[in-house]
Parts: C-alpha cells; structure tokens; sequence
C-alpha cells in the first residue's frame, strides 16, 4: 500500500526526483556548472598568458555570467517566442478576443 511517506491521493512519492527538482532547478544548475566550468577554463587559459592577474580575474568574472545571459536570451527568443504575450506560434491571432 506504499511507504508511510505517501498519502493515498499522492500519485507520486515525494522522494521522487521528478517531485522534488522541477525543470527549472535543473536547468538552473546546469548553468550554474557551466558558469564555474568557465570561470575555472578562462583563469587557467588566461594564466598562461603575460596578463596581469587583475585583468584575469576580471574576464574570469565577468564573461561567464554574459554566456549564460546569452544562453537565456537565446532560449526566450528562440524556444519560445509567442509564451507569454497570449499569441500561440502555429496561429499570429490573439487567443483572446479583446478589442
């Protein structure tokens, strides 16, 4: 009849990954990742160079956050162009019937 954690109009358990990280956790933390992924490539590669440490740890700080905007902004622009403006991106038609 299920563990003791679940209650009977429960479909799901909530231990579940699906019930406890929802879509936007997850790609939260995929960006988060990409972002100290690139910190760490942008100072190693820079330290390489003759650039001052200063100017490393600035590109360092500032160009990952600019590649997830840039991530972001593609998504919205690009994956879902009509989502919250009521038009629908089979049909250019307002859904709603305002005049």
């Amino acid at each position: 009849m299920g563990n003791k954690w679940t209650k009977p109009y429960m479909k799901k358990s909530p231990f579940s990954l699906s019930a406890v990280l929802p879509k936007a956790t997850i790609a939260g933390l995929i960006l988060a990742v990409l972002g100290i992924i690139l910190f760490g490539a942008i100072w190693i590669g820079l330290g390489n160079t003759n650039i001052p440490a200063i100017s490393r740890l600035f590109a360092a700080f500032c160009i990952p956050p600019a590649v997830i905007a840039g991530i972001l902004i593609a998504y919205i622009v690009i994956a879902r162009p009509y989502k919250n403006n009521g038009l629908d991106s089979e049909n250019t038609e307002r859904s709603d019937d305002a005049s």
